[in-house]
C-alpha cells in the first residue's frame, strides 16, 4: 500500500495549461468538462470556470478535487487541495484514500487525453501528470 503522503505529492504533480483561446479555446474547456462529467465527475461552477467533485459530499468534505477554468488565454487544469486527502476524510465519503487517488487519476488521465488533441491548435501545451500515471 502507498503512504498517503505520497498519495498527496503524486496529486500535487497534477497540471495541465494549454495556451489558446478564441472558439479552440471554449471548445477545449467544454470537451473537458463533458469527458470529465462522462466518467462520473460532478461539476460545480466557480468564478474561473469550474470545480470537479470525484464523489458526492466531497465539498462538502473538502476532499481533493479537480479544478478547470479559463483565464482568457490559457485553460488550465490543476488539483485543488491535494494535501487534504485523508483516510479519515475519504471514508466519510464512502471511500478509501486510494480509491479517491485513483477516481482523480482517471479524471486526469481523461483530461490530458483531450488536451492532447489541442497540442497542434495551442499555441503550447504542459501535461505535468505522476509518474504512475
Amino acid at each position: 500500500m502507498t503512504g498517503i503522503q505520497e498519495l498527496r505529492d503524486r496529486l500535487a504533480q497534477i497540471q495541465l495549461v494549454a495556451s489558446i483561446s478564441g472558439e479552440p479555446a471554449s471548445r477545449l474547456y467544454e470537451e473537458v468538462l463533458t469527458e470529465l462529467t462522462s466518467v462520473g465527475f460532478i461539476p460545480s461552477r466557480r468564478a474561473e470556470g469550474h470545480a470537479l467533485f470525484p464523489c458526492e459530499n466531497a465539498d462538502i468534505l473538502g476532499l481533493p478535487h479537480i479544478r478547470l477554468a479559463n483565464f482568457g488565454t490559457m485553460i488550465s487544469l490543476w488539483i485543488r487541495g491535494p494535501y487534504d486527502l485523508s483516510r479519515d476524510k475519504a471514508e466519510m465519503a464512502g471511500l478509501t484514500a486510494e480509491e479517491l487517488y485513483e477516481r482523480i487519476l482517471v479524471g486526469a488521465r481523461r483530461a490530458a487525453e483531450v488536451f492532447e488533441r489541442f497540442r497542434g491548435i495551442a499555441s503550447s501545451v504542459l501535461v505535468s501528470l505522476p509518474l504512475d500515471v
